[in-house]
């Protein structure tokens, strides 16, 4: 909704201001009227506005009276002969009209100002009802589209458009994500909203779609043939008012029962209805204003004021627009308007569904000039969040498809079967579309289910000296290798449970294909103690547990908590009855998972069936120091319930779409909107640290004079939490470290001493 200001007239501003034309000691107000005291000569009166004058004329007759009686004493102590009457005074009747007229200019000021007063409120009127007016369109544009915070699956069926052509099996015939959407575009496309509201003959703004067809060879005539044909058969005949089709825009004939006018090209899938919508809220339109709107687009980066609406995904014009744009010589003159939802989603993706979907500021030789763009007051979020669900056009064909990293092979590259496709994936005309994509086989095949208990069934054997490493792992004496002789004493210090009970842990790690020499080890070490793993990466490799997981946005760090979103509900989808509790964290992370089912068992076997639970190694956030997070080094543990809530209850309005890095403090956050904080889980009565956030080393010689990345001052003094020093932060049911800094090793070297430690593997050798 366009925001509307108003600034008080210029009138208003200087009645109320220092300009007052009444003598100092009168009221500015003037709108109080009270009685004259005699007595009280120097107050501020008013009487029927003749306050100056009457003061004035009592000054004289007071002065008058006292000369008199003054002459009357004189006359009668020196016996001298009474006075000659007193004449009035030139100036004093000069001075009595120049009050007068004061006066007079004051009450023409205020009948002035209460006029003005009259006009302000008539015009507030007004523009409070044309508040409502734009507040009521912008519900109703929004209801159009339903909740956006629903799922698919709960969104009304009345609010997907009807299909509007039978199609061939050609449209639905490829799975999901392995066609000319791609995988990504095709998570793109499903979120996409067709408006059920703003339909043609609903009593919106009538729209002509106007096909410019590429007329240069008898092959490109062929193909545009097909395509409009489609384009026909798909948003058409059905959404458009009318649909024609030229060879440039020079041929359209402006006409008065179409008021705007959507140029598209042969390889352009439209949404005139969700270009109803908005034209409907978003544009005051009165005819007498040229409209040239779309996707905005730089010319190139040595030419950044060079603008233009792209053609690819269409754009939008009305009659004075048209009329600007055959002047300006193809609109060289005439500025695009850029169209953008509220979310700053784009509307128009002039490159492809698939290319703004993996699309981020960090792409090299793009055609969007991200900073050129942010100078236009345009800022382009990156992948899906750059993608609006009320998507009004788009090229079907995506810009450099063959070189895009997430783009599979297609079963068919032509526009015409792009555009069924497409419109297929959106009205949901293929049952097959339905199937969610979160997985990818070693042959990159949608829909993999892992088997998390792939390392139990097969566990690797231990490998003492992998080939990356320039030693044996007992090739040194204990405490004198990565893990440093406190940290050693330390590893000593903790026992892992044998603990037969019947809690079942599902361990998770992030990686990525360059890690897997460390996604290795911790398959050979931890890994195969827990009751189920899974790596999420971005390649599949079953021997060692590594899943590639199709997630939003780039394969990044600076991406993590999206890639956690997806391993968290592919988790939920696939395994949710199958564990008790889940343990996640990055592939740096050495755990103990005997010991996760012991500190659940003793501390939270009480509560774990009735509420959720959110476990770990609690840290000050930073600025607001009286909230805590599960630090993400040495992972954190949910129950059961606490995975359900967060994938059905959370995920939906806790920061979706959202890149970042901090995913632990983010998962907090979501949890703490329902007031669920990271629990204390050092050990009882001992009060000794189990989840650690460095190496052992460091965390058996910290003492309160050092700095710590849990801010241990505040952890006790607002949280209640205390931190021991030295070998008080090893608790003998320790169940975790980040194996930052040394501990970290070559590779996968610190995981595998860890490991060989704690199990006694180099006892002997």
């Amino acid at each position: 909704m366009q925001s509307i200001k108003h600034q008080a007239p210029q009138s208003i501003m200087k009645s109320s201001g220092s300009f007052h034309p009444i003598d100092d000691s009168s009221s500015s107000t003037a709108s109080t009227t009270t009685t004259i005291d005699d007595h009280n000569i120097g107050s501020n009166t008013i009487s029927n506005g003749n306050t100056i004058s009457t003061r004035s004329h009592h000054k004289a007759k007071t002065k008058q009276s006292h000369k008199s009686d003054h002459h009357q004493q004189h006359q009668q102590h020196h016996h001298h002969t009474p006075p000659q009457p007193q004449q009035p005074h030139a100036c004093t009747t000069k001075s009595t009209i120049i009050e007068r007229m004061k006066s007079i200019l004051k009450r023409l000021l205020l009948l002035s100002l209460i006029l003005i007063i009259l006009e302000f409120t008539q015009k507030f009127f007004v523009l409070n009802k044309l508040i409502q007016h734009q507040i009521d369109m912008e519900q109703k544009y929004s209801s159009s589209f339903g909740d956006p915070s629903l799922s698919g699956e709960e969104q009304s069926t009345s609010e997907v458009m009807p299909p509007s052509a039978s199609f061939s099996e050609e449209a639905c015939e490829a799975p999901p994500g392995t066609d000319i959407e791609g995988i990504m575009g095709y998570q793109g496309l499903v979120k996409i909203q067709v408006s059920s509201s703003a339909t043609k003959g609903s009593g919106g703004p009538t729209i002509q779609c106007v096909v410019i067809r590429n007329n240069n060879n008898e092959s490109n005539n062929n193909n545009d043939d097909e395509s409009i044909q489609a384009m026909k058969e798909t948003f058409g005949n059905e959404q458009c008012d009318d649909f024609i089709v030229h060879t440039s825009i020079n041929e359209i004939v402006i006409d008065t029962a179409y008021k705007y006018y959507f140029i598209l090209t042969p390889n352009t899938y439209a949404i005139p209805n969700n270009l109803r919508a908005y034209l409907q809220v978003h544009v005051q339109d009165d005819n007498t204003k040229p409209i040239y709107m779309g996707g905005l687009v730089i010319k190139s980066r040595q030419e950044p004021d060079q603008t233009y609406c792209g053609p690819n995904a269409g754009y939008v014009v009305n009659g004075h627009g048209l009329r600007a744009l055959l002047l300006a010589n193809n609109n060289n003159n005439i500025k695009c308007q850029h169209i953008v939802d509220n979310k700053q989603g784009y509307q128009f993706l002039e490159y492809g569904i698939n290319y703004h979907a993996t699309w981020n500021r960090h792409v090299k030789q793009t055609p969007i000039y991200y900073k050129p763009l942010k100078q236009h007051g345009i800022y382009i979020r990156p992948g899906l969040s750059g993608i609006s669900s009320n998507i009004i056009g788009m090229n079907v064909i995506d810009y450099n498809a063959t070189t895009t990293a997430t783009t599979t092979t297609t079963t068919a590259t032509t526009a015409h079967h792009a555009i069924k496709r497409i419109h297929a994936i959106i009205t949901k005309q293929c049952s097959k579309h339905e199937i969610e994509i979160d997985a990818l086989d070693t042959n990159g095949n949608p829909n993999y289910i892992h088997d998390a208990k792939i390392l139990q069934k097969n566990p690797p054997k231990f490998t003492f000296r992998s080939k990356d490493d320039a030693r044996s792992v007992c090739a040194r004496d204990y405490g004198k290798d990565i893990e440093g002789p406190n940290g050693y004493r330390a590893l000593q210090k903790i026992e892992i449970s044998d603990d037969k009970n019947k809690v079942r842990v599902l361990c998770m790690i992030y990686t990525h294909s360059n890690r897997h020499n460390r996604v290795r080890a911790i398959a050979e070490t931890y890994g195969k103690d827990c009751d189920g793993f899974i790596a999420a990466s971005n390649v599949t490799d079953p021997s060692i547990g590594a899943v590639h997981l199709v997630h939003e946005g780039p394969e990044e760090y600076d991406n993590m908590w999206l890639k956690v979103r997806a391993m968290w509900q592919y988790v939920y989808k696939h395994y949710r009855n199958d564990y008790d509790y889940f343990h996640i964290g990055g592939d740096d992370m050495f755990v103990i998972p005997q010991n996760i089912r012991r500190m659940v068992s003793d501390d939270f076997s009480a509560v774990a069936q009735e509420q959720p639970l959110l476990l770990g190694g609690s840290m000050v956030d930073y600025p607001r120091t009286d909230t805590r997070y599960c630090g993400g080094g040495s992972g954190y543990t949910l129950n059961s319930i606490a995975l359900r809530m967060l994938v059905e209850e959370l995920f939906d309005t806790c920061r979706p779409h959202f890149k970042a890095s901090y995913e632990d403090r983010l998962i907090s956050m979501c949890f703490r909107s329902r007031g669920i904080s990271c629990m204390d889980t050092n050990d009882r009565p001992m009060q000794e640290t189990r989840y650690h956030q460095s190496n052992a080393e460091y965390h058996a010689t910290w003492t309160h004079d050092v700095p710590s990345v849990w801010r241990a001052k505040g952890l006790l003094e607002q949280h209640g939490i205390k931190s021991k020093e030295k070998m008080g932060q090893i608790s003998s049911t320790s169940v975790s470290f980040h194996l930052k800094g040394r501990a970290r090793g070559i590779r996968d070297r610190g995981i595998r001493r860890y490991y060989a430690i704690l199990n006694g593997l180099c006892d002997g050798k």
